[in-house]
């Protein structure tokens, strides 16, 4: 992962980022990304704009750090690759 720097100091308010931003900083592919947002069961906070998806960087940290702390992360994110839902 890259680092999380490229806020905005000045107004105080985390940037948005795209989803080609999100794939290049967890090094995955978009396709997944597109399949964690596509089920709710994963929890990827994420937002619409129009047709859009955004992320916050650090929203993104939160989500990853309670499947590193849960004993069934592993389950989960095989799960999801394989196409079905979470366990």
């Amino acid at each position: 992962m890259r680092d999380l720097a490229g806020g905005s100091e000045q107004s105080g308010v985390e940037p948005m980022r795209s989803i080609q931003e999100l794939s290049d900083w967890l090094d995955v592919p978009r396709k997944t990304i597109y399949k964690w947002t596509s089920d709710p069961d994963s929890g990827l906070p994420f937002y619409r704009i129009g047709r859009h998806l955004r992320f916050r960087f650090s929203e993104v940290v939160r989500w990853l750090m309670r499947y590193r702390a849960s004993s069934g992360a592993r389950e989960f994110f095989v799960a999801l690759k394989q196409g079905s839902t979470a366990p």
